[in-house]
């Protein structure tokens, strides 16, 4: 053989070899445990390429991966809705202590034998978050034998007495009589069901005080917090008021702007019925960009602009998958197909507005003060930026 073909050939080879040399796959590092932390910050950005890694480590054993996958099988975020795959993930994070599930798969009972049946499959409670939302759980049910029911009050009191978290407090204000400065103190701190302690003070106010509408407007225009803020989220109730009064609307714009952030629906409804459609877009602009549920308020409103159309149903849908509709529910109901990215868009708003939710409402009572403490991640309570304001 020609000497030239020869190295040609050598040549030919050893090219090929560095060729396959450099196309063989490289070892990809082991993927990192998954934190709580780190999946709302993905989620929230509407970062969904992860979920992936959260599959693969979920199958390897990581309960915090299987609760994060879990649900979003269940919010059909990953390809179709998944539920019943998505449950069982979540039961397996729960088996295997972590604190999220273990909260999540009680709080998916419907009545006191499955609660008993989870109690009994997952045993006491883990922290003290654990135990007052079991406790409040239980008490919601309608079928719960009066010794249960006298069992989860020992347990919310203890929880109570060990940590006065708004939470306890709140899920307390509707089962115990609080005194009336702690109800006021809750009405100031505000949180994610303000609304309910609102209307436990109107009524309080009207029963021991013997004060009706009339004099409570005048206390609130005087400068009583607690009074106006009640007037403002439970004169629908209470009083039977669909649009605000205008002796009570700056009342109302002012507590909003103070940190107030449940009144923001209730403004944005006002605006709404009102035809006040530029004071309306202000407000669903807060029920965008705030960690808020407003899902009714921003339905009627998209629907006042933008009447039955594809971008009307589609903006409804990420309100309300935001605040916990099922994507499968509401396209079941409207006959229409979700887009993916309008269900991740809604999913994505969940996540920001859930663990805001918790953080705001695992905030401590100060007895000293008689107020709740500030904590990061709770805009409850903080005055709006100025570029939120509303004047």
């Amino acid at each position: 053989m020609p000497l030239k073909r020869i190295l040609a050939l050598v040549l030919a080879g050893l090219v090929c070899a560095s060729t396959s040399w450099a196309k063989k796959p490289q070892p990809q590092p082991p993927l990192q445990p998954l934190t709580d932390e780190a999946a709302i910050a993905a989620l929230g950005a509407g970062q969904f390429e992860p979920l992936k890694d959260w599959q693969k480590l979920s199958e390897a054993g990581d309960p915090v991966a299987m609760f994060w996958w879990g649900s979003m099988l269940e919010a059909c975020a990953v390809d179709r809705c998944r539920a019943e795959e998505g449950a069982r993930w979540r039961m397996k994070a729960a088996q295997k202590g972590h604190a999220r599930a273990r909260i999540s798969v009680f709080s998916d009972a419907t009545n006191a034998t499955q609660m008993t049946a989870l109690t009994q499959k997952l045993g006491p409670p883990q922290s003290n978050e654990e135990r007052t939302k079991r406790a409040l759980f239980t008490l919601a049910k309608l079928d719960t034998p009066k010794a249960t029911a006298d069992a989860a009050m020992k347990s919310l009191d203890e929880a109570i007495q060990q940590e006065p978290t708004l939470l306890a407090l709140v899920g307390a204000s509707g089962l115990l009589r609080l005194k009336t400065p702690l109800l006021r103190a809750i009405v100031e701190a505000g949180g994610p069901v303000s609304w309910m302690t609102s209307e436990s003070l109107y009524r309080r106010l009207m029963k021991d005080e013997r004060k009706f509408y009339a004099e409570l407007l005048a206390q609130a225009q005087q400068g009583d917090k607690a009074v106006g803020i009640s007037l403002c989220e439970a004169s629908g109730v209470m009083a039977g008021l669909t649009v605000l009064p205008d002796t009570l609307l700056p009342i109302c714009v002012r507590a909003a702007n103070e940190g107030q952030l449940g009144l923001v629906p209730v403004l944005l409804t006002h605006h709404v019925l009102s035809k006040n459609m530029e004071q309306a877009a202000r407000y669903a602009k807060l029920c965008e960009v705030l960690p808020l549920s407003c899902a009714d308020s921003l339905s009627d409103y998209h629907r006042a602009v933008l009447g039955e159309t594809q971008e009307s149903f589609e903006r409804q849908a990420v309100a309300l998958i935001a605040n916990g509709s099922s994507a499968s529910e509401l396209t079941a109901d409207s006959g229409r197909e979700l887009p993916l990215e309008v269900i991740r868009k809604g999913v994505a708003r969940r996540t920001v507005i859930n663990e805001a939710k918790r953080v705001c409402m695992l905030r401590k009572h100060q007895e000293a003060t008689n107020t709740f403490e500030a904590v990061e991640g709770c805009p409850w309570g903080q005055p709006l930026p100025d570029g939120l304001r509303i004047e």
